[in-house]
């Protein structure tokens, strides 16, 4: 569960970095103050999973490889959805004017 909650953040932050360009057109390690917060997160993430001193203060257990392909179907999805989402008011917007 703490997986699910904090690690797709790491990727959707990217991806609502800009309201009107979709993240494959936008320059993503542009904002490095933005990555080094994304790497430092996933450091942490990583820690509180694996490392056993934080698994027992925050009760995490460690994730097989499965527990991250499911995870990382999910981030996909959102990604979608979010990106979707993106095109589509955009494409309103535009219309509109």
């Amino acid at each position: 569960m703490f997986a699910i909650l904090s690690a797709p953040t790491f990727v959707l932050v990217f991806s609502i970095r800009s309201y009107r360009e979709p993240l494959w057109k936008s320059r993503v390690f542009e904002n490095k103050t933005l990555v080094g917060s994304v790497v430092f997160g996933f450091m942490a993430l990583l820690l509180a999973i694996y490392w056993p001193p934080l698994q027992t203060i925050l009760d995490t257990r460690s994730l097989y490889l499965m527990d991250w392909a499911w995870l990382g179907m999910l981030v996909a999805v959102e990604l979608c959805l979010i990106e979707g989402y993106k095109g589509l008011s955009f494409k309103m917007l535009r219309s509109a004017v």
